[in-house]
């Protein structure tokens, strides 16, 4: 007895392709959330001069003197984990003392937000596939009512 291959029909390749397009797309999506997030920094560069304006700091937070003592940018994961920017603010200067030693410090904030194309390919990858879904699932499902119709209609 022969065996008869089903070949699959245009229509289910389609179907599968977008529901692949559509799973990428949400972890796309799912991916960029993760990656792309608020990012707080502080910096403390020393000046090799005593400045004219500045502010006696004698008990930075920890933030603070892990960016005095490496002398690069300390990531924090919210403000809250640091006063200096307060500090800051309420001083209206930038520039501290600690130990006889006086530094330019600062705090940085980046939105996070993933680039604008990005975002946009994403959800147009959902929007695209899961229309295209639809419209498969539709022409798919007439196909079907149709057939069955005729065929009771011979009957």
């Amino acid at each position: 007895m022969a065996t008869m291959t089903r070949k699959p029909s245009k229509a289910n390749l389609a179907l599968v392709l977008f529901i692949a397009i559509l799973f990428l797309s949400i972890y796309a999506q799912l991916d960029m959330q993760a990656r792309y997030h608020p990012s707080y920094a502080i910096y403390a560069d020393k000046l090799d001069e005593k400045p004219t304006n500045y502010f006696p700091l004698p008990n930075p937070d920890q933030c603070v003197l892990e960016a005095i003592n490496s002398q690069s940018y300390v990531y924090i994961s919210s403000p809250n984990d640091t006063q200096i920017d307060d500090l800051i603010e309420s001083r209206d200067k930038s520039i501290i003392e600690y130990n006889n030693t006086y530094y330019v410090v600062g705090f940085l904030f980046d939105d996070g937000s993933p680039p604008a194309g990005l975002a946009l390919a994403v959800f147009v990858g959902i929007a695209v596939s899961a229309s295209a879904i639809l419209i498969i699932c539709l022409f798919k499902s007439a196909k079907h009512i149709k057939l069955h119709r005729a065929r009771n209609h011979i009957s």
